[in-house]
């Protein structure tokens, strides 16, 4: 797939993921140095300690001053969450986690159960495209019937959602378009500013009207924090999410033996879903940047430097996953994967997603019980850097 040199984890470019190359790294070099200056940690012991170091009362890794782009400074308004730290991001945490509590997630399964039965009633016989027609679809469907947003714009918030990751936001002075997420992109920002509008004047009982009216510690969320925390949700149901669900369809779907297995044992769905995450992660990576001099893995590593935390490279961590390079729906370990990242910035929106995986799966494997890849099929990912799913999973179908 290609040599240490050319390896660089921000790249669009790539349509496959270097898997040999992080072998490569964790054995001979765990902590290593790239050609583009970040360090990279390939281990999962590094990653997941690395990972923690978000909730610790010295801190050695941070989110802030982790974009590409060098001397930037980005107003706190304008931080997507997951490159916050401190008070303001536990804030912002502790609101969408009030807002997204457990009994609106489980309310959500009738509706997803229902949406992905509609969505193979649409697959028609012979060949069907499982990312378009369902990997897609079902994730950004659920996000706006969570959000209370109308469900045909499920199509706009994915070509909004790909704009945002292949464009330069939120570095505010490198963008052509203009300043913050209203100046690069501000289609996508007139749309969450109108729905924000309308809630506060007509609340509704959705996830959008919460985050317009939800206080945490007597606040309110400005315009602008909560314009760049929809945008994020929609960002992750479009990316992440598609590609759990289109990732464990591949795998299952590649192997014959592994399909039967879990569609005649439903109770091996849900470490389906873990498996899925931890050998395809739909998050390659995460940035990070040493507050303070480190030594990890017998490497220093000075203050100031910029870290990349290769999730899918931990995931894989032959020491921690017998045989990691397989797919094994009844894997005993699974859940140990670190794709939905760590410590303070654990991702708030797993049970969600993990929620979906599981109906996706389950109402798939019930409704067609044999399906297999069409000949010649070359998996691709998409050229989003840290993203990993496939582009097309063109499948022929068994009634």
């Amino acid at each position: 797939m290609g040599t240490l040199a050319e390896f660089d984890p921000y790249d669009n470019a790539p349509t496959d993921v270097a898997y040999d190359v992080m072998a490569e790294l964790r054995s001979e070099c765990p902590v290593a140095r790239l050609d583009t200056g970040f360090w990279y940690f390939s281990r999962y012991e590094d990653v997941a300690a690395a990972l923690k170091d978000g909730g610790a009362r010295v801190k050695v890794f941070s989110h802030e001053g982790k974009n590409r782009a060098t001397g930037v400074v980005v107003p706190e308004e304008q931080k997507l969450i997951m490159e916050m730290e401190g008070p303001r991001h536990l804030m912002l945490r502790r609101l969408l986690q009030t807002a997204l509590h457990p009994r609106l997630i489980a309310s959500s399964e009738p509706y997803i159960e229902k949406l992905c039965n509609e969505l193979i009633d649409n697959f028609g016989d012979g060949e069907v495209d499982l990312v378009t027609a369902y990997g897609i679809p079902v994730p950004c469907k659920v996000l706006a019937h969570v959000l209370g947003l109308p469900e045909e714009d499920h199509e706009q918030f994915r070509i909004w959602s790909d704009e945002v990751n292949v464009g330069t936001y939120p570095a505010l002075n490198r963008n052509e378009r203009g300043d913050g997420l209203d100046g690069a992109h501000p289609e996508f920002s007139a749309y969450i500013d109108a729905i924000s509008e309308d809630r506060r004047r007509q609340p509704r009982d959705d996830l959008f009207t919460r985050l317009v009216e939800t206080e945490v510690d007597g606040e309110r969320l400005t315009t602008t924090e909560r314009r760049v925390l929809i945008a994020a949700l929609i960002i992750a149901a479009n990316e992440t999410t598609a590609n759990l669900i289109s990732n464990a369809l591949y795998r299952l779907v590649a192997d014959p033996d592994q399909y039967r297995a879990v569609r005649d044992d439903p109770e091996l769905i849900p470490n389906t879903v873990e498996e899925s995450l931890r050998l395809d992660s739909p998050t390659l990576w995460q940035g990070r940047r040493a507050v303070t001099e480190c030594t990890v893995a017998g490497t220093t590593i000075a203050a100031g430097e910029r870290v990349i935390l290769g999730l899918a490279s931990a995931n894989r961590t032959e020491e921690v996953f017998d045989d990691a390079d397989d797919f094994r729906a009844g894997r005993a370990n699974a859940d140990r994967h670190v794709a939905f990242g760590g410590g303070a910035h654990f991702c708030p929106g797993a049970p969600l997603a993990r929620l979906e995986g599981r109906v996706a799966i389950s109402t798939f494997l019930r409704r067609i019980p044999e399906a297999s890849l069409v000949p010649g099929y070359v998996r691709e990912k998409w050229q989003i850097n840290w993203a990993n799913g496939p582009r097309s999973l063109p499948v022929r179908l068994g009634r």
